[in-house]
Order: C-alpha cells, then structure tokens, then sequence
C-alpha cells in the first residue's frame, strides 16, 4: 500500500446527523482534492455513524466517475472501537485506503506515528505506508 488517507466527516447537524450544506461543500473541494491524488484505484472505508457514511458516498460518487472505487463500512471506525494500524494491514494491498472517520480517531493515530495534526471537518490527511 502505497497512500492512506484519513478523512474526517464533512460538517453535520448534531440533532439528525446528517451532512449540512456547509459539510457537502467541504467534501466537494476534498474530492477534487483526492481525484488529483489518487491514481487508478481506492476503498473507501467508513464508520457507522450516519454522518461518515453519507461522507463517503459523496467522496465515492465523484471520485467514481474517474477511479475505481470500493466502498464499505467498517465497525472498527467506530469511537470506543478503533483499530487503525489493524485495518490498515488489512487492506495493506490497496492503491490507496481513504478512512472517513472521526476526529479523535485520526487525532490518535497520527500520534502513534509522530504526526501532531488537527483536522478540520471534511479535511484529510496522507501518510504514505511502507
């Protein structure tokens, strides 16, 4: 695996959460973003809540219409039961691994890697695995 990128979910209205107009915009400027990055091929991995799920079925749709794309969710997302490093490996055969998740979960990762970075809603990160 050459590129995970950790996406965290565009902004949501914490009464539905659902995407907001303002959430669906970010994930527009961050898929253009991604399609001139990725080359050929990515999985899109999501947790359960409902505002990383319509996250990466905006993401999925545009970057559809230029890469092949899976799309899944994935428990281990979840806040309270993430295991990034193990779903990384898991997949460690993929083009590209675009985890759209949670804030503290991509906060806690990139700490066990020497990265110390805050992601704004709907923004992603790149770290390149060896």
């Amino acid at each position: 695996m050459a590129k995970v990128y950790l996406l965290r979910h565009g902004h949501y209205d914490i009464m539905s959460g659902s995407l907001t107009d303002k959430g669906r915009k970010e994930l527009e400027l961050t898929s253009e973003m991604l399609k001139d990055d990725i080359d050929g091929s990515a999985i899109i991995l999501f947790s359960p809540a409902r505002r990383t799920k319509e996250s990466a079925e905006q993401i999925a749709k545009a970057l559809a219409k230029e890469l092949s794309i899976k799309f899944k969710e994935c428990p281990r997302l979840a806040i309270g039961n993430y295991k990034v490093p193990d779903i990384i490996k898991d997949y460690k055969d993929e083009k590209a691994l675009i985890l759209v998740t949670h804030q503290p979960i991509i906060e806690d990762y990139l700490t066990t890697v020497g990265i110390y970075s805050l992601i704004k809603t709907g923004e992603y990160i790149k770290v390149n695995i060896e």
